[in-house]
């Protein structure tokens, strides 16, 4: 469980997913870096 900068930002800005703080996400568009 890190609290990272990601997290800091969600609950900053009370975004409802992490994955919306994320500057990089990995999902199934984006599937290499």
């Amino acid at each position: 469980w890190g609290f990272g900068v990601d997290r800091f930002v969600q609950k900053l800005l009370d975004l409802p997913n992490v994955r919306e703080a994320i500057l990089f996400p990995r999902d199934r568009q984006r599937l290499v870096p």
